[in-house]
């Protein structure tokens, strides 16, 4: 079967052609070929599809492609080549822009915004060879115990560097003893409450610095006690058109700072911004362990009713992986590849300014050596006993 469809002449609904009018004076009618190129099945079943949900005819798309111009003309400033993360980033703004905004209006609108403690006020503010821990919440953590590791290391201890923790691991960190330097929170649902509907949270934030986005829940900055620091997640004209412009405006003074659209990848930024070098992560596997089932992955529901079968998703929209490092199994979805793409993508960044990136996860799907350098936990923390006063990378 051939895998491109090609649409020929323009045909009215009674199948015939299309035709126009002449000038008065002539009464012949002149016809207007009308042809579309070939194009892939995959590109016109999808598209396809879309009409058929909202029950359009062709006639009806090409008119609201025409009405709507100005905003299609934007598809054409777009990359021709999108990747995941180009894809996973539009679709993330397009489905939280409203309640961002809804929270955003709620946490500051009816107050003065100029003078909101803002996360410029960490940027360079450690010495030189400072390292750093991000702690994200992925299942190697578990597993390995790498959290009752941290918190009987002399990195902890003794306070060798800075400690980095997602909203997802603070309450853990707590629990195990371990109280961050930072938490740092980039979701704005209501359900992120859960991560600080807890008395220890009470009793230890007042000694941590709390890093948002603006848009946070304004529930979660009530019950925060400790410093907090604000951002603007900064959203490229290229995902979304003027979305930032219009954001921006409300916010002039707080600094526009790349989220990464993942929690994790945001945590090495914000390190990076404060100087930090090296840094190291944990918890960041940017995938699940072999044993967690498919279909209790939290995309699992989005992906399956695009597909017959279940095998058919799972060969579209999942990936799987031996580690050629840990040597162990781990498997992921597209929008948890596309947020380890984002993790390479940013350590990558920080080569070419000489900042060095360890994956201690210990598993996981970030397994590129050549710009992530993979170091089992133990390993790392070991460098920092209190028999070593200078670490040499």
């Amino acid at each position: 079967m051939s895998n491109k469809r090609n649409v020929g002449q323009q045909k009215n609904p009674d199948n015939s052609e299309v035709s126009g009018s002449s000038t008065d004076n002539e009464k012949k009618t002149i016809k207007r070929t009308r042809h579309i190129p070939s194009v892939t099945d995959k590109s016109w079943d999808s598209f396809n599809a879309i009409r058929i949900k909202h029950k359009e005819t062709w006639q009806e798309v090409f008119e609201r492609l025409y009405d709507y111009q100005d905003f299609v003309e934007h598809l054409f400033v777009l990359p021709k080549e999108v990747n995941r993360s180009s894809k996973m980033n539009a679709a993330t703004v397009q489905f939280y822009l409203p309640w961002w905004l809804s929270n955003m209006y709620r946490n500051f609108m009816k107050e003065h915004v100029d003078n909101l403690p803002d996360i410029k006020q960490i940027q360079k503010t450690v010495k030189d060879g400072t390292p750093a821990l991000v702690i994200g919440a992925g299942p190697s953590l578990w597993k390995y115990n790498h959290l009752k590791m941290l918190a009987e290391s002399d990195f902890y201890k003794n306070k060798r560097g800075i400690i980095l923790a997602t909203s997802h691991t603070l309450i853990p960190c707590l629990e195990e003893g371990i109280v961050p330097d930072y938490m740092l929170i980039i979701d704005a649902e209501d359900i992120m409450m859960e991560h600080f509907n807890n008395d220890i949270i009470d009793k230890y934030s007042n000694r941590i610095t709390g890093i948002f986005a603006a848009h946070v829940d304004p529930d979660v900055l009530k019950r925060w006690k400790g410093e907090k620091l604000f951002f603007l997640p900064a959203i490229p004209d290229i995902t979304i058109p003027n979305v930032q412009g219009v954001i921006s405006g409300f916010f002039p003074k707080l600094t526009e700072f790349n989220a990464g659209a993942h929690v994790g990848a945001f945590g090495w930024h914000i390190a990076q911004f404060m100087g930090c070098n090296p840094i190291a992560m944990i918890g960041l596997d940017c995938g699940f362990l072999p044993d967690q089932p498919i279909d209790q992955t939290p995309y699992y529901p989005v992906f399956r009713p695009y597909y017959t079968t279940e095998q058919e998703m799972i060969d579209k929209c999942y990936h799987f992986h031996t580690h050629s490092f840990f040597k162990n199994n781990s498997f992921t979805d597209d929008v948890h590849y596309s947020f380890m793409e984002i993790c390479i993508n940013m350590a990558k960044s920080g080569n070419t300014i000489g900042v060095k990136t360890h994956n201690c996860t210990g598993g996981g799907f970030i397994d590129t050596p050549d710009v992530i350098e993979n170091m089992h936990l133990e390993d790392w923390l070991s460098k920092f006993k209190s028999t070593t006063p200078e670490v040499v990378w």
